[in-house]
């Protein structure tokens, strides 16, 4: 099997074709069986082109791979997606307001709901929220923002490491 360069994961991203790498299993002496060891990134919009490039930007930012580091469940509005698609990541980042929205039950404003950590479904994953990339090429001064969020979410990373 041929490895592809970060052109090729992008071209076959922009196509809609998943790119699947056998990984190997990393085993912690302090995680808890029942929880994988993953960030599970919940959107409400493609991640393709000029997005796709700015998420996969922003994880590099932190030292990870939208390949190597990471899954995304792109959702609707539909509740119930949520407790069977999710099963038991490490840490959840929601990007944007609907999906902080979704996730939370919440109808509060995205400022109020980013910043800091919240404890998601009946095994309380942590959940971060940060602002959607698709925002942030239209807004690119509130990059600062979502720079504060990726570094909280890191130092959580970290921390379970």
């Amino acid at each position: 099997m041929s490895r592809l360069d970060a052109r090729g994961y992008r071209l076959l991203d922009e196509m809609g074709i998943c790119v699947w790498q056998r990984r190997e299993r990393v085993e912690h002496k302090e995680a808890s069986p029942e929880r994988s060891e993953r960030l599970l990134i919940v959107t409400d919009e493609p991640l393709r082109g000029p997005t796709g490039e700015l998420l996969d930007a922003m994880l590099a930012a932190i030292g990870l791979s939208r390949y190597r580091d990471v899954s995304i469940m792109e959702i609707d509005s539909t509740q119930a997606k949520f407790a069977t698609l999710a099963d038991n990541p490490a840490v959840m980042l929601a990007l944007g307001h609907a999906c902080a929205q979704a996730l939370l039950q919440s109808e509060q404003a995205l400022d109020a709901l980013r910043g800091h950590r919240h404890d998601w479904g009946e095994n309380n994953i942590p959940l971060y929220i940060t602002l959607a990339p698709s925002y942030l090429l239209h807004e690119p001064e509130q990059k600062a923002l979502a720079w504060q969020d990726l570094l909280a979410l890191q130092q959580a990373l970290r921390a379970m490491a």
